[in-house]
C-alpha cells in the first residue's frame, strides 16, 4: 500500500526545511523509494522566525517543485499546507489566509513550545474548532505537559483533537521518553497519523518506512495501514 506524508518540510528556500531545489527533489527521491505516494508540504508559519514563509513565496517554491517533481515522480501527487506555531496572533494567520491549513481543507497542523501549559493548548484547540478547523496536534510527543501526563491525550482526542507522532520517535529506543510515550499512545488507538517531519536530506530525513514496519509489528497490518495511508490521505481532503 502507497504511503502518504503529510508533515513534511521538503519545500525548499522558506524555513529551515531544504535549502533549495535540489535538495528538495532528492529528499522526495527518499520518500518515493521508500513507497511515499502522496507528500503535503508544510512550511511553518511562524513570521517572526521564519519571514520568508510567505503565501506568495511558498506559493511561488511550490510551484516550481511541482513542475520539476512531475518529471522526475509522474504518480506523486504533491500537496501544500503550514504548520502553524501556536503563539499570541497566530490565529489570525489562519482567518486572514497566511496559514494554510492541509491541502487547503479544514484540517490545521499545529505545533507549540515544548514547555506549553496544557491549558493553553486546549485553549488553542478550542478556538481553533470554534473558527470551524480541526485541529492536528504535530508532533505530540514533544511536549511536556504531555509527556508527563499522557492520559491527557486521552482527553484531547475525545475532545476531537487530533494526534500526529513523529516517525522518528515511532523506532526511537524505549529507553527515551518520547519512544515509550508513542509506543504507549499507538498501543492505545491514539494516534491518527505518523508523518516524518522531515527537514533536510540527511540528519532529519524524510524516512517512514522503518516506522511503518515497526508499527505492523507493534499494532498490525490494518492500524499501520490506517496511520500511514488511510487517515493521512483523509486529513488532506477534498484534493485526493
Amino acid at each position: 500500500m502507497p504511503l502518504a506524508d503529510i508533515h513534511s518540510h521538503a519545500l525548499f528556500g522558506v524555513d529551515d526545511g531544504a535549502r533549495d531545489l535540489e535538495e528538495s527533489l532528492r529528499m522526495l527521491a527518499i520518500s518515493y523509494a521508500e513507497g511515499v505516494r502522496l507528500v503535503c508540504l508544510t512550511p511553518h508559519c511562524n513570521p517572526d522566525m521564519f519571514p520568508k514563509s510567505t503565501r506568495e513565496k511558498t506559493d511561488e517554491n511550490f510551484a516550481v517543485l511541482v513542475r520539476a517533481a512531475q518529471e522526475k515522480f509522474e504518480d506523486l501527487t504533491l500537496l501544500l499546507g503550514n504548520e502553524m506555531y501556536a503563539f499570541g496572533s497566530s490565529l489570525d494567520t489562519l482567518r486572514e489566509g497566511l496559514c494554510r491549513p492541509l491541502g487547503d481543507g479544514n484540517v490545521v497542523l499545529v505545533e507549540f513550545a515544548n514547555d506549553v501549559v496544557f491549558s493553553e493548548l486546549e485553549n488553542t484547540l478550542r478556538t481553533l474548532r470554534t473558527l470551524g478547523f480541526r485541529p492536528l496536534i504535530a508532533h505530540a510527543e514533544r511536549y511536556d505537559c504531555l509527556l508527563r501526563s499522557p492520559e491527557r491525550v486521552r482527553d484531547l482526542v475525545n475532545a476531537r483533537a487530533l494526534i500526529q507522532v513523529n516517525a522518528a520517535s515511532v523506532t526511537a529506543s524505549l529507553f527515551s521518553k518520547a519512544g515509550r510515550f508513542v509506543r504507549g499512545l499507538l498501543k492505545d488507538g491514539l494516534v491518527h497519523a505518523v508523518a516524518s517531519d522531515g527537514h533536510r536530506e540527511t540528519g532529519r530525513s524524510p524516512h517512514l518506512a522503518a516506522a511503518y514496519k515497526k508499527t505492523v509489528s507493534l499494532c498490525g497490518q490494518s492500524v499501520a495501514d490506517d496511520l500511514f495511508y488511510k487517515n493521512p490521505r483523509q486529513l488532506v481532503s477534498p484534493k485526493v
